[in-house]
């Protein structure tokens, strides 16, 4: 089955089968079965979405040249943000699920998340 995806679609998925449970048997037709529905769910997928629930700690790492990380608890912004971002990443944890793992696109500041020092801690 192939269905285009959008951003959060919900779809049915359906296995069916056709199968003859007396195979080998003289009685023609008996006990066969067509298009018989064996497993049904409903599922939520994307191509282009994550959906993180019960977010329990996000954190910033930056991977050091030596291959070692450290997490960053404070982003010194006072000489600008980092153009760099090949270094960074992100841990998202979250309550019953696997920890997700991302390298950081850009950063960007907004108004009134960052102290007029110019130091820019992380919310959480």
């Amino acid at each position: 089955m192939a269905v285009p995806l959008g951003g959060g679609d919900r779809y049915r998925a359906r296995v069916t089968a056709s199968y003859d449970r007396d195979s080998g048997l003289l009685e023609e037709g008996a006990n066969e079965y067509v298009e018989e529905e064996i497993f049904s769910e409903t599922v939520t997928a994307s191509r282009n979405v994550i959906q993180f629930k019960n977010v329990i700690k996000e954190r910033l790492y930056y991977r050091e040249e030596n291959g070692s990380s450290r997490e960053i608890s404070m982003l010194d912004i006072r000489a600008g943000l980092p153009e760099d971002v090949s270094r960074y990443y992100a841990v998202i944890e979250m309550e019953e699920l696997p920890d997700f793992y991302g390298g950081i696109r850009e950063f960007r500041q907004e108004p009134g998340i960052c102290h007029s020092t110019g130091l820019c801690g992380r919310r959480g």
